[in-house]
């Protein structure tokens, strides 16, 4: 059965902020994306970097030429190493 974890106060995590915690040996970055919560694991899978201290971005859709359409705020994190993307409603989680 898992094991639930008090991290903060839901006042204390508005809408597109972050907080890391440590829970045991692992550090866990938790996530308001437009009130709702996730938990990622904070290493990227590329090389182990501290993914959950990258940048909080969305991302440019397909579009026509010349267009730009920017969506998804707030529910990217890119590795602050090499820049990969990942989706943090997808990522797995661990709550």
């Amino acid at each position: 059965m898992p094991v639930k974890h008090v991290v903060c106060k839901q006042q204390d995590l508005p809408p597109g902020g972050r907080i890391l915690v440590q829970i045991g040996n692992k550090s866990i970055g938790v996530f308001n994306v437009k009130g709702d919560y996730f938990a990622l694991l904070n290493v990227c899978p590329h090389q182990f970097a501290p993914l959950c201290q990258g940048t909080i971005c969305g991302i440019n859709e397909p579009s026509e030429v010349g267009e730009f359409k920017f969506v998804r705020s707030g529910e990217i994190i890119r590795c602050p190493w090499h820049g990969w993307e990942f989706d943090i409603k997808k990522r797995p989680q661990y709550f």
